[in-house]
């Protein structure tokens, strides 16, 4: 599902207008995104936890020169999905395509 399918969907769930669903949407991602960039979570219960690993320094492979390349320490944000969520989708037996 891409965002406008999110939109239209909650559109069609709530009543609400696209608008007024877009700038929701829109305006919790930025959020969560000013949360994460300044090294706060985003908890959501029944849902899941928004927040930032570090991943560590590392070396890896150029595979055009076949050189080692160092990679260095960088944060990443992570979703961590609550343990009822994961049951549901878990019971849910869906197909995966």
């Amino acid at each position: 599902m891409r965002k406008d399918e999110l939109i239209q969907a909650i559109s069609d769930r709530t009543g609400l207008t696209r608008t007024d669903v877009r700038h929701v949407i829109e305006t919790f991602i930025s959020i969560v995104k000013d949360q994460l960039i300044n090294g706060d979570s985003v908890v959501m219960r029944g849902f899941g936890t928004f927040t930032v690993r570090v991943r560590k320094p590392r070396v890896a492979r150029d595979i055009n020169r076949n050189k080692p390349i160092m990679l260095p320490e960088r944060r990443v944000p992570f979703f961590k999905p609550s343990e009822k969520f994961i049951k549901e989708v878990d019971k849910a037996k869906s197909v995966v395509k």
